[in-house]
C-alpha cells in the first residue's frame, strides 16, 4: 500500500516521475483510476522478491496498457 500511495500522492501533487500518467492524471481526474493488491503475504516484505515477482505480473499485461514499460525500472506503474 505505501507504492501506490506513494504513486498517487506524486500525481495529486504533480510530481509523479512518469510524464504520460501525470497528463492522463490532470486530464481524467482520481476517479479514472484504480489500484488492486493482487497477492500479499510475508515473503512481500524482501524488496528483491517483490520486484521479481512484481516485474512477472507487469510482464503479463500488453505494453499497450503499461504507462511505464520499462521493466528494470524502480517503480513501474500500468493503467
Amino acid at each position: 500500500m505505501y507504492r501506490i500511495g506513494g504513486h498517487f500522492n506524486a500525481l495529486k501533487n504533480k510530481t509523479h516521475h512518469c510524464l504520460l500518467l501525470q497528463a492522463d492524471f490532470e486530464k481524467y481526474g482520481l476517479a479514472f483510476f484504480k489500484a488492486y493488491i493482487i497477492e500479499t503475504n510475508n515473503q512481500y516484505e524482501n524488496e528483491a522478491f517483490r520486484k521479481k515477482k512484481e516485474k512477472l505480473a507487469i510482464s503479463k499485461i500488453p505494453k499497450k496498457d503499461i504507462y511505464n514499460y520499462q521493466l528494470q525500472t524502480t517503480q513501474p506503474f500500468y493503467g
